[in-house]
């Protein structure tokens, strides 16, 4: 279902556009880990009457890639309420998303890069986004980095579970809870220096099939649903190794808590990027620990 392709409702339109702003708050966002092949599970005990659910998505895939099965649709329907990193049905989201896209200081590019690298970039971005560097130069460099890994799947079109889950909900007139604010995700970049940001910006400029081959090995991973093998891959990742705490394990953390309110309330869908589930401090062993009965559903 390509929704942000083939309907111009403004209800819709405002769910597209916040789902294409978060679709890489950080490149960690995109995946998962757990021992298993299954990127759904049930969790069960601690005093629940019914079972939650939660599952690893993928914020874009190529429409030829999106898939929800019958045991997805059936959780989903024995759930009363879905928790989302953010709650895509509130339009302030998105508005506030398109507030903050831009570097609060302003342009930044010239501060960290040569006039070559310059060239370079711009060239860049022409090529995989079709815009000037100079339309997008005042944007912060992760949602610059966020725009062109989403060209670089090279899709006809797109299609996002996120956005999927929120119109179900909405239709379904299931209540959604955003685990996250905007202002929270975007602060998360605030501690990273500018400069590096526009580091890992000009990497991918500079080789630009590393970083496509790299996206490709992740999305196979992910439909393979081969959950550790992915979390590996992101833990992996060099220029990340200093933030991989902020960006994924703290979070994780933080959820953990507000989880367990929501499963107590009635049962729960939980949708977050699947980069969250996996490894020893994500969200499927933090809630082990926590006392959950945490099991595949195939």
């Amino acid at each position: 279902m390509s929704v942000c392709k083939k309907s111009n409702r403004k209800t819709v339109r405002t769910f597209c556009n916040a789902a294409l702003l978060s679709t890489l708050l950080s490149p960690l966002a995109l995946l998962s880990g757990a021992s298993q092949a299954s990127l759904l599970y049930k969790v069960e005990g601690n005093n629940l009457e019914q079972p939650s659910y939660v599952f690893g998505t993928m914020h874009v895939l190529c429409q030829q890639d999106f898939k929800t099965g019958d045991a997805l649709l059936q959780a989903f329907a024995d759930s009363e309420q879905v928790v989302m990193e953010l709650d895509l049905s509130d339009s302030s989201v998105a508005q506030k998303m398109n507030q903050m896209v831009i570097n609060p200081e302003g342009p930044y590019l010239d501060q960290y890069l040569s006039p070559e690298q310059l060239t370079t970039l711009s060239d860049f971005v022409q090529a995989e986004a079709g815009v000037e560097l100079t339309q997008i130069a005042a944007m912060r460099p992760f949602v610059i980095s966020s725009m062109l890994v989403t060209q670089q799947l090279d899709c006809a079109q797109t299609a996002s579970y996120e956005l999927f889950l929120t119109m179900q909900a909405v239709s379904n007139q299931k209540p959604i809870i955003g685990l996250e604010t905007v202002e929270y995700q975007f602060g998360i970049f605030d501690q990273i220096p500018l400069s590096e940001q526009t580091q890992w910006l000009w990497e991918m400029a500079e080789d630009p099939e590393k970083s496509k081959n790299l996206l490709v090995k992740l999305k196979d991973t992910y439909l393979a649903e081969d959950a550790e093998q992915l979390h590996q891959l992101i833990v992996d990742q060099p220029e990340y190794e200093e933030y991989t705490d902020m960006l994924l394990y703290q979070r994780n953390e933080n959820w953990i808590e507000k989880l367990a309110t929501n499963f107590q309330s009635a049962p729960t869908f939980v949708a977050v990027g699947a980069g969250h589930l996996g490894g020893e401090r994500g969200v499927l062993q933090l809630l082990r620990d926590a006392g959950y009965s945490v099991t595949m559903v195939e």
